[in-house]
């Protein structure tokens, strides 16, 4: 999906996953262009726990119910839910983005 958003656009996407699955992309060389993409692994805890997000200001849109959930008591933030790839187009366009196929 990375392959067809442009490089150094948009907003940061962060991605949590558990350390094993991470070291297993690392080595995969999944990730060698993750910065390009704006791309943030986050380890072993979620973003709506830890201090992690950059910015707090605006909408943060989510494919996960829990985060959604979660988030806005937790850390302060407004949800758009959608799908994953409603999440990498919307990130990429700097604004939610729905449905567009």
């Amino acid at each position: 999906m990375l392959r067809h958003i442009a490089p150094g656009r948009g907003i940061p996407i962060y991605v949590n996953t558990g350390r094993a699955t991470l070291k297993q992309l690392q080595e995969e060389g999944e990730l060698d262009n993750a910065e390009k993409f704006n791309l943030i692994p986050v380890t072993d805890t979620c973003t709506y726990v830890t201090s992690i997000l950059e910015r707090l200001d605006g909408v943060v849109m989510t494919n996960s119910g829990k985060w959604a959930h979660y988030a806005p008591g937790n850390i302060g933030v407004s949800v758009a839910f959608g799908d994953m790839e409603d999440c990498v187009r919307s990130a990429a366009a700097g604004r939610v983005v729905r449905g567009v196929r």
